[in-house]
């Protein structure tokens, strides 16, 4: 089970309530990637608090945590019974107090951030920032983040408040692409053959009043290389992508002229 704080129960709930008001018929859902290493989660019958067991059953951290993720390259979020987060690697050594996972809303879906290129986004239950750190647990890029996902070809979509404009950075933490997009339906925005699924506008409605958003795809440079005229959109995948054109799926080619990594 992934460990979600106090902070992150309540955005959820407020997320609910408002996609409910919108009249929506999806059910959000956790896309949550599957257990990466030796070690899994188990919650204790006896006891009712969740430890580590290796394949053969044994137990390799005791348990001792009210909930704990499932190890990620040596690294998993538990909660202690305080309701604490923290960091540990794949010992039961705290590598970091006080973060949980970065997860990334994205009606209907929210996307738990995992380990991609070496770094990983955690949000830091007290100041609510999302910053990366690596393998080992060390912060690469301080928390100063509303928002952030994963790095996919080098760069990490971010948004400097809640519900702002998304932008990218690099792996040290500089500003690419300004945060001046909207948030792409479904699912967090990567880069995938050089492009990104972006919005002109948010593509969710905050109101029954406000216009849909169009989507488009930019280069790793923040420019339109695929105007926004769609009302969602998938990343591209052996040079192709599925989008939403009036109330159609249909699926697009990558243009020939758009530079890849």
């Amino acid at each position: 089970m992934t460990t979600i704080g106090t902070k992150l129960r309540a955005l959820i709930h407020l997320t609910l309530l408002s996609f409910a008001l919108l009249g929506a018929a999806a059910t959000p859902a956790f896309a949550l990637a599957p257990a990466a290493g030796a070690l899994k989660a188990v919650t204790d019958k006896a006891s009712g608090l969740t430890g580590y067991q290796d394949a053969s059953g044994a137990w390799v951290i005791s348990p001792r945590f009210r909930s704990g993720s499932d190890f990620d390259h040596g690294l998993a979020i538990v909660e202690d019974r305080s309701g604490e987060s923290a960091l540990i690697d794949s010992q039961g050594n705290v590598r970091l107090q006080g973060v949980e996972s970065a997860i990334w809303v994205s009606l209907p879906t929210m996307t738990e951030a995992k380990l991609s290129e070496g770094l990983l986004a955690l949000r830091v239950q007290a100041s609510g920032k999302v910053g990366f750190v690596d393998a080992e647990g060390r912060w690469v890029i301080r928390p100063r983040f509303a928002d952030a996902f994963e790095f996919h070809e080098g760069l990490a979509a971010f948004r400097l408040r809640e519900n702002g404009p998304v932008g990218f950075i690099d792996t040290h933490g500089r500003v690419v692409i300004t945060a001046k997009f909207g948030t792409r339906f479904r699912s967090p925005p990567v880069f995938a053959e050089g492009l990104a699924a972006v919005g002109l506008n948010d593509l969710w409605p905050r109101t029954n009043l406000d216009p849909p958003g169009k989507l488009g795809y930019i280069d790793r440079r923040g420019r339109w290389v695929i105007a926004p005229k769609y009302a969602n959109g998938e990343s591209f995948s052996d040079g192709r992508a599925k989008v939403m054109l009036d109330e159609r799926e249909v699926v697009i080619t990558r243009p020939d002229g758009a530079a890849k990594r």
